[in-house]
């Protein structure tokens, strides 16, 4: 299957996230969902590198990488993703679509409100979690289940097999496996 390395940038700009909206796409899980803005990192090249020249190109924006976020590793039907996030902030927050249909400037608890591509939903997860774990529905965006964050590194491996006993539901567990062990 193929594997395919993106970055992602979490860009703050007047203390608010941006959020960017896909274009129409033949593979309906990705097709008009919300995601963090960035794109493949080229051969040979640094990430840090990959992300600011994928805004630059996407958005026309200058941003400032403050430091790495999330790696997140998310398995679609036809492809198998690593994405590199990155906290990064703007002077400026004006922006030119020309990938996106549309963008969204969001306080961080309005984030789980968006229909964001699976793969964005860790970085959603771990930006509104304020000391918490919160699990997202990938499909309704609604929290599942919320935990406190107190040695969850030792825990995440029991909270893992509680969200598998739940059978039913329809959120994806190598969504949260990826979260919860980020």
């Amino acid at each position: 299957m193929k594997h395919i390395e993106v970055v992602a940038a979490v860009i703050i700009g007047n203390n608010k996230i941006l959020c960017m909206q896909r274009n129409e796409n033949k593979l309906p899980y990705i097709s008009k969902k919300y995601e963090f803005p960035g794109g493949k990192i080229e051969l040979g090249e640094l990430k840090e590198a990959a992300i600011k020249r994928e805004i630059k190109e996407e958005l026309k924006m200058e941003i400032f990488i403050e430091r790495e976020f999330l790696t997140v590793k998310h398995q679609y039907p036809d492809f198998h993703l690593t994405m590199y996030s990155f906290l990064c902030t703007c002077k400026d927050t004006t922006l030119t679509l020309t990938e996106h249909i549309d963008f969204k400037w969001l306080d961080k608890m309005d984030l789980p409100k968006l229909d964001w591509a699976a793969a964005d939903l860790p970085i959603v997860n771990k930006l509104v979690s304020n000391g918490n774990i919160k699990i997202i529905d990938a499909n309704t965006t609604k929290v599942l289940l919320t935990v406190p964050i107190v040695d969850f590194g030792k825990k995440s491996q029991q909270l893992f097999t509680l969200l598998k006993s739940t059978k039913g539901s329809s959120f994806s567990f190598p969504d949260i496996e990826n979260f919860i062990n980020s």
